[in-house]
């Protein structure tokens, strides 16, 4: 956040004549008389940008291209979208701010603090998911899941979804019809 800091204050001392990048779009949101937006708000975006833009979607389908080499009998079902962004875990943290204070296993978090959860260590609970390290198709068909929940969220979690869910399940399922029906 620190370097954030930096940059933002360097970037508005010298700013560029073209825009080039996220950053300039956010300075010139800065600059207009009528934003809401705050020069901490503008770096807790930065920050929130750096997660969601690195290991998403092309990691779910090299995980995807990887757990079918291992799966053949996965291959000719193709029903093993969520065991694979379960495995992959898209999204390495979700942020979220307390609404009041949360004691959690000892600890007391006070209210208006930001937490990370992270969804790897809820995708691989062995007490939600048996053998949570084998990547398991038919596991799915136990479970009823239309969404996120407590124990699923590769995508977000509760009423705030990744803006870019849909649009990810799209690029994967595209690759994987394109894959499946021109490849061996």
């Amino acid at each position: 956040m620190r370097m954030l800091k930096n940059l933002l204050q360097e970037r508005q001392a010298n700013p560029r004549e073209k825009q080039s990048d996220f950053f300039d779009y956010v300075l010139e949101e800065l600059g207009e008389e009528d934003t809401i937006l705050t020069e901490e708000m503008a770096q807790d975006l930065m920050f929130k940008l750096l997660f969601v833009s690195f290991e998403t979607t092309f990691l779910a389908i090299t995980m995807t291209t990887k757990f079918l080499l291992e799966n053949p009998l996965a291959l000719k079902e193709l029903t093993f979208m969520n065991e694979t962004v379960r495995m992959a875990n898209i999204a390495p943290g979700i942020f979220r701010k307390t609404l009041g204070e949360i004691n959690f296993l000892g600890y007391t978090i006070p209210a208006d603090w930001f937490v990370m959860v992270c969804p790897p260590a809820v995708h691989m609970n062995p007490a939600k998911y048996k053998d949570p390290l084998e990547f398991n198709p038919r596991r799915w068909e136990e479970m009823e899941l239309t969404g996120a929940s407590k124990h699923f969220m590769a995508f977000g979690c509760g009423m705030r979804f990744c803006l870019g869910t849909d649009f990810a399940k799209v690029q994967m399922a595209v690759f994987l019809h394109c894959l499946v029906t021109k490849y061996r």
